[in-house]
């Protein structure tokens, strides 16, 4: 029986290359089957950035009871999804075997664009973001090359989901209390220079995690086919379950 994983993206989720990224890793590795866990979701204004957050989790959590239902499922978390991965150990874990956290953000960037992540989030209460984006579109785009991947209501979507995560993040700090002691359940992978995932937060999760590594690729590793590959050498070129302190 093929060993099961949900692929839990980043911010924007651009799906066209982590899909790649599953059916490039399924290909090459036969014996493991990779789900990619949608993200495409609408959210209504009138939330709240606490109700979000836990919207999104509650979505996870749903993915997972309607793909793994036979069994354990290990959730590969990039970015941003390495924050729900976390999330969903806590409050999961006889249904998870593990979780891989690559370049995991969990709130702690030093960029500092995400200082006004709560300016923001008020601004798109009371003015429409669709405008707004609409507005700036071709700046965003120029500056984040992967939106060219995306539809403009798709852009709407990620980037309200991106501002009220922030805001969550700015006004909540992540508990760290369930994975204290270390965690048999967590695998680290980390890069340097990175302003998602900064020095703070990886002593932290380095602190927290059974298996820690540095690798030579980038945060946004899954724009590059070839970063791609080393990444999936290292999470299934060896049996996951050998990972030990």
């Amino acid at each position: 029986m093929k060993k099961q994983y949900l692929l839990i993206p980043g911010f924007p989720p651009v799906s066209e290359y982590y899909k790649e990224w599953a059916a490039e890793i399924e290909a090459k590795y036969s014996d493991v089957c990779v789900e990619y866990a949608d993200t495409d979701l609408f959210f209504s204004k009138k939330l709240n950035y606490v109700e979000y957050n836990e919207i999104a989790i509650k979505h996870y959590e749903n993915v997972i009871l309607k793909l793994f239902s036979t069994g354990p499922v290990t959730i590969i978390g990039h970015s941003t999804g390495g924050y729900f991965a976390l999330r969903l150990l806590e409050r999961n874990k006889q249904k998870i075997e593990k979780i891989v956290l690559i370049c995991p953000y969990i709130g702690n960037s030093t960029m500092n664009f995400f200082k006004y992540a709560v300016v923001t989030y008020w601004i798109d209460r009371f003015l429409p973001l669709s405008q707004s984006v609409s507005l700036f579109i071709n700046l965003f785009k120029k500056y984040f090359k992967y939106l060219n991947e995306l539809s403009l209501r798709e852009i709407n979507v990620y980037f309200r989901f991106g501002f009220k995560q922030n805001t969550y993040f700015n006004k909540t700090k992540f508990n760290t209390k369930p994975f204290e002691g270390g965690h048999d359940k967590i695998i680290f992978y980390y890069v340097k220079d990175d302003t998602w995932c900064p020095e703070s937060t990886i002593e932290l999760l380095k602190s927290l995690s059974c298996q820690s590594r540095e690798l030579p690729i980038s945060h946004g590793f899954i724009l590059n086919k070839n970063e791609r590959a080393i990444m999936a050498q290292e999470i299934f070129g060896a049996n996951i379950d050998n990972h030990d302190n």
